[in-house]
């Protein structure tokens, strides 16, 4: 009796904070996105379809994405769209950059992979996207996982040329690379770990008996404990843990295992639409924690310019809504916002 993994999304995203367009310093052509006036502008270039750089969402559907919905868009549409520019300010959307970046190869059975800039106020972030068609079991899927943690990926580079380096490695060359294009050459900023984010999309069994999926997970786990050095767990406050359909998180992973999707033929779309929210939403939240590090790291060191005040506010609004749960949230999402080095830094930009 086995579980066949069938359809697997896998993610990385990363974040890096830092203080060069609150400052003006940043030449690039999204380095003015620190000003308020120069952000709405560009917001509403990305609005019309223009200037090389999008708005995070599809064109001309700011419902489509559940995130987005529940984090901005929905106060928006409930706006007239002249004032979609000054709420997108205030809630720190990032704008989606157009930058040649590398893409990764994780395994032969690849359908689609490809990489995604964003631009913020604070800072700039990445995700690389993988979908694999691998029709593999437990260990097979554990190989992938050992070789982005403790392998070498191979990538091809926008020119077409090929290498390989350390997950690592990798994850730090695709930040200089946005930060470089998005804001021309500058110092390396406060930067996030990387966190791998994997999704089942679509599985298989051979058995009807429930316990097969259970113990495949649980091998599975076994598995990634050995690579990460920790094991995927629910977490404190997850209404979903008891059923066991839930996103299991350890120290830089969040695992999606919703049985009831991926092996269901009429439900395996939500498991796409789960992955991509996880990784948006982490992304978000992973750019207030370090752009909170970063400001009150500024804070310690003197006092914060005038200008830093209005950022400051809305860091701290967005990440009370995530932590509060009145914004898209989830324990998977509050525990990025309630590690140590972030919470010591909300609490002292706290007024």
């Amino acid at each position: 009796m086995t579980l066949r993994f069938l359809d697997i999304r896998i993610g990385q995203i990363g974040f890096e904070a830092s203080r060069a367009a609150l400052e003006g310093a940043a030449p690039g052509p999204l380095g003015t996105i620190g000003s308020d006036v120069r952000y709405e502008q560009l917001f509403s270039q990305a609005q019309a379809g223009g200037a090389g750089h999008r708005l995070p969402w599809e064109a001309g559907k700011p419902y489509s994405n559940k995130f987005w919905k529940k984090y901005v868009t929905d106060s928006m549409l409930s706006e007239e769209e002249e004032q979609w520019p000054g709420i997108a300010w205030d809630t720190l959307v990032p704008l989606k950059a157009t930058v040649p970046l590398p893409i990764v190869h994780l395994h032969e059975s690849e359908m689609r992979s490809y990489s995604e800039a964003y631009a913020w106020p604070t800072g700039i972030g990445m995700v690389w996207n993988s979908w694999l068609r691998p029709n593999l079991d437990v260990e097979g899927l554990g190989s992938i996982l050992e070789t982005i943690r403790n392998g070498e990926i191979p990538f091809t580079r926008p020119d077409g040329t090929v290498g390989a380096r350390s997950m690592q490695g990798f994850y730090h060359q695709m930040l200089d690379s946005v930060r470089d294009h998005v804001w021309g050459t500058q110092q390396k900023g406060l930067r996030s770990d990387p966190l791998t984010i994997v999704s089942i999309i679509e599985a298989e069994t051979d058995s009807t008996d429930p316990k097969t999926v259970i113990e495949a997970r649980e091998k599975l786990f076994d598995a990634i404990e050995k690579i990460w050095d920790e094991r995927p767990a629910t977490l404190v406050g997850d209404s979903r843990a008891a059923g066991g359909d839930t996103v299991y998180a350890c120290s830089g992973l969040r695992f999606a295992w919703v049985a009831a999707n991926f092996l269901s033929d009429s439900r395996k779309r939500r498991g796409n639409c789960l992955h991509r929210n996880l990784l948006l939403s982490s992304l978000q939240v992973e750019m207030l924690g370090a752009s909170a590090r970063m400001l009150y790291g500024q804070k310690k060191a003197g006092s914060l310019p005038n200008g830093y005040q209005s950022v400051v506010e809305h860091v701290l609004e967005r990440s009370e809504g995530v932590l509060s749960s009145a914004l898209y949230s989830a324990p998977h999402l509050r525990i990025q916002l309630e590690r140590k080095p972030v919470a010591d830094a909300l609490n002292g930009l706290r007024p």
